[in-house]
């Protein structure tokens, strides 16, 4: 898991004009980093297909801790 706290002070730009905006320390950090939150997401993203392609199927309840096991094992490896 990615600690999101380094990351704060990090302004979002709202317009499209850049030349003017100054880039930070946090902003530098973000960029280093983007790799790392592009795999988190990814990671992320296949954790919400298994789980929606789960429930999709006829076994519609699985008990939370067995659902945790089936996601370390098809997902997370």
């Amino acid at each position: 898991m990615i600690d999101t706290d380094k990351y704060e002070g990090h302004e979002f730009l709202n317009d499209n004009n850049i030349e003017h905006y100054e880039l930070t320390d946090v902003d530098y950090q973000m960029l280093r980093d983007a790799p790392l939150l592009l795999a988190e997401v990814k990671r992320w993203r296949k954790v919400y297909q298994y789980i929606h392609h789960l429930y999709s199927s006829n076994q519609k309840t699985v008990p939370l801790y067995e659902l945790m096991e089936l996601i370390e094992e098809e997902v997370i490896e």
